[in-house]
């Protein structure tokens, strides 16, 4: 899973991997140096490490030993836009 980020100062988008958000401790922008809140930081990437926990048991093995998806979900924010 990837997080998709953009800044608003300079209006760069990028992503980041979920399984980075481990070892992450500060975000910047690789346009403009702007940097993501680290308090905030800590807070999303516990939350996107915990929805990997859980979206990795809604896969199951396939005949062809492929990872065939029993579940798929998505995070949308009030509007409805993803987030």
């Amino acid at each position: 899973m990837k997080v998709r980020f953009t800044c608003c100062n300079c209006r760069e988008s990028f992503n980041v991997d979920a399984e980075n958000f481990e070892n992450k401790s500060s975000l910047v922008c690789p346009n403009c140096g702007s940097e993501f809140p680290s308090d905030k930081l800590k807070i999303l990437g516990d939350a996107v490490l915990k929805i990997e926990q859980v979206k990795k048991p809604l896969f199951k093995k396939g005949r062809l030993a492929d990872d065939v998806p029993t579940w798929t979900i998505s995070i949308l924010d009030s509007t409805g836009e993803h987030y």
